[in-house]
């Protein structure tokens, strides 16, 4: 006869100590049982569960229950699974399986069933009718571990079937009965080695204690274990999570340690007459501590100190100056062309206001030169690269040079007399 049981809540709990604490989950949010017999039909609807054989073909029992009401952080002690039987047929064994994928009680058929991973035991329904209860602990410790889709019966022995309320009947539907204590959490540490130079040389690791091993390691990039290494300077988060599912997180910031030199530097003058001597100043970053300088055109044309001085130029000229730089994470170098402009003695200015002129400068296309001292000679023109993209003999008292085949920036102007050679930055703006 069936046992008629009214429950109003999903959910209850009684204290049974002052430690442990013992629920009732019901009524689950999945039940329906499958037929081989039927392989396409669906029974959710039914009130009725059923597990074993009934005309030669099987029929399989799934149940699902709603454990989101349980608090995190417990050691379940016990849990058991409340069936009311309501056939005497002759006694059968089923197998206990842990569905691992999701289904619905109002779809799932023999043909669509899901899947099952591993064995929680068996269960022998005799021929008695009334409540049976069916140990659960390790299959709702899974549940909790693993995620939960609840659990199917299957038939191991005997040739008949047993059937059981479900949560469509009036009577006493599938429950699970719950009895734990509250864990308690692990604890956990976390360090971290630096970065050097910018590379992605750094780690984190986490150390955890107390809880219930085995411990779970989630870090906030993705790695799963207690030591991740090859890692960028920043902070990362890291959450363990213990065999209760009680969790603890903490943080590990890994800092840079050095960054390669970025190198720049400067001349006291840049424009200097035939003979003069500069000093150099080094504006490098990152604290170098090596300097290779080189002078072209110079002497000495290289130096090793910081800041060299009294670098002398005898010959005019466009010169190049190179810096490289270098400290324990590497080297960085600068090369400035045409950064030192050698004049002779006689500056160009005044042979513009005594002997030449040279207009319109800037320029857009067509520069003009006009001599009166200074009839014969040779007249060049040089891009920033020391390159002569122009070269003439002065035998009259003006050249005229067609700017509009060069495109924008600085040029320079050379005028070799018998008096010397004279130099002029022309500008090119369009």
């Amino acid at each position: 006869m069936k046992k008629l049981i009214t429950i109003s809540a999903l959910m209850f709990a009684f204290t049974t100590n002052k430690s442990q604490t013992t629920v009732q989950i019901e009524p689950p949010t999945n039940d329906a049982y499958i037929y081989a017999g039927s392989p396409n039909n669906n029974y959710g609807s039914s009130p009725n569960l059923a597990v074993g054989y009934a005309s030669g073909s099987e029929m399989r029992m799934l149940i699902k229950w709603n454990l989101s009401s349980l608090p995190n952080c417990i050691s379940v002690t016990d849990a058991q699974i409340r069936l009311y039987q309501t056939t005497t047929n002759s006694s059968i064994t089923t197998d206990i399986e842990r569905i691992n994928s999701v289904w619905s009680e109002t779809s799932v058929t023999w043909n669509n069933q899901p899947g099952t991973v591993g064995w929680y035991g068996s269960q022998t329904f005799s021929s008695t009718s009334g409540v049976k209860y069916i140990p659960a602990t390790d299959l709702l410790n899974d549940w909790l571990a693993n995620g939960n889709n609840g659990v199917m019966f299957k038939i191991n022995l005997g040739t008949s079937y047993q059937m059981f309320d479900s949560k469509e009947a009036s009577g006493a539907d599938p429950r699970l009965i719950i009895t734990y204590t509250t864990a308690t959490p692990p604890s956990v540490n976390s360090s971290s080695t630096s970065t050097t130079c910018g590379n992605n040389n750094g780690s984190v690791s986490a150390n955890a204690t107390g809880g219930t091993t085995p411990y779970i390691y989630n870090w906030s990039n993705g790695c799963t274990t207690s030591i991740c290494n090859n890692l960028n300077a920043g902070t990362y988060t890291i959450t363990i999570t213990d065999a209760n599912n009680c969790t603890a997180t903490a943080s590990a910031t890994i800092i840079n340690v050095g960054q390669l030199p970025v190198t720049q530097f400067t001349a006291s003058q840049t424009t200097i007459n035939k003979g003069d001597c500069i000093n150099f100043t080094d504006q490098s970053s990152n604290n170098p501590i090596i300097w290779s300088w080189t002078f072209s055109g110079a002497t000495p044309n290289s130096s090793t100190l910081k800041n060299p001085t009294n670098i002398c130029y005898n010959l005019a000229g466009v010169y190049q100056v190179s810096l490289t730089a270098t400290n324990s994470c590497g080297s960085d170098a600068e090369s400035k062309l045409s950064y030192i402009v050698v004049n002779n003695v006689i500056g160009i200015n005044e042979l513009k206001t005594n002997s030449i002129k040279i207009f319109p400068n800037p320029v857009k296309d067509k520069l003009i030169i006009e001599f009166e001292n200074f009839q014969k000679g040779r007249l060049s023109l040089f891009n920033v690269l020391g390159k002569i993209i122009y070269n003439q003999k002065i035998s009259g008292e003006k050249i005229e040079i067609d700017f509009s085949r060069y495109s924008e920036g600085i040029y320079f102007l050379s005028l070799q007399t018998e008096e010397g050679i004279f130099r002029e930055k022309i500008f090119v703006v369009r």
